[in-house]
């Protein structure tokens, strides 16, 4: 069996979900502090990457739940930035704005606004707000047109 563990309830819920979706079987243990995930060891390799793979960001997602409730407990503050190459880098911010963001949005939210941060920085010769915008309205336009005919 490959085990797995989780500290936090919501973490876990949703790394359940995501191993239902995918038709794994597990077996759930709780311990005093964590939470155990047991699969069966004869994955094929794309399938654990990805199980790794959720794993991983439930971990991150599980750290900061546990800061969340601890502020006192956390030393440093950072957020993960995954590069178009697959690399994966900290970026440091004040614990104190991170537990705020976190008051106001939710993990997904905060990950899709890093991801277009990311991509902006990675792509800067992608077309402008204004220039989508644009190009969203004339598409728009151009179908209203075609319908009329």
């Amino acid at each position: 069996m490959l085990e797995f563990i989780l500290f936090h309830e919501k973490p876990l819920e949703l790394f359940r979900k995501f191993l239902e979706e995918k038709g794994l079987g597990a077996v759930y243990t709780k311990e005093d502090e964590y939470y155990q995930v047991a699969l069966p060891d004869d994955l094929d390799d794309d399938l654990w990457d990805e199980v790794e793979e959720k794993h991983a960001e439930l971990l991150e997602m599980n750290q900061a739940l546990h800061y969340k409730e601890n502020p006192e407990e956390m030393p440093l503050a950072s957020i993960v930035v995954t590069l178009k190459e697959g690399q994966k880098v900290d970026a440091m911010v004040s614990p104190d704005i991170l537990m705020r963001l976190l008051d106001s949005i939710s993990f997904e939210e905060l990950d899709e606004v890093v991801a277009a941060i990311t991509y902006a920085v990675e792509n800067p010769n992608a077309p402008s707000f204004c220039d989508t915008v644009l190009d969203r309205r004339q598409q728009k336009l151009d179908k209203e047109n075609k319908t009329e005919e």
